[in-house]
């Protein structure tokens, strides 16, 4: 599993990006992400109204987070251009955060 922080206009996130193989034995993608509180203490797994985890399908890991940017963009503003390290060790799973 691939993991990566990234900071935009107005919010933090984390992008977990995870390969699955499918029914057809074909490798995809699949990208959680989550909204991180209080300097990446607490993840907060973002849901959708309908009350399920938001969820990217691709064909390749990079392709899966630039879908996953996309979207957190459309959400929390622009990416911000500096790369953002994860420290999560301690990091506690907070209440799903959902997303109109």
């Amino acid at each position: 599993m691939t993991c990566q922080c990234v900071e935009f206009a107005h919010g933090q996130c984390l992008i977990e990006i995870e390969p699955q193989l499918s029914e057809t034995g074909q490798t995809r993608y699949v990208a959680r992400m989550s909204v991180l509180e209080e300097a990446g203490s607490i993840v907060r797994p973002l849901f959708g109204q309908d009350g399920r985890r938001i969820k990217i399908f691709a064909t390749s890991e990079r392709l899966a987070l630039r879908v996953a940017v996309s979207y957190l963009e459309g959400r929390f503003g622009r990416r911000a251009p500096r790369e953002q390290a994860c420290e999560l060790g301690e990091s506690t799973v907070g209440v799903p955060f959902v997303t109109h």
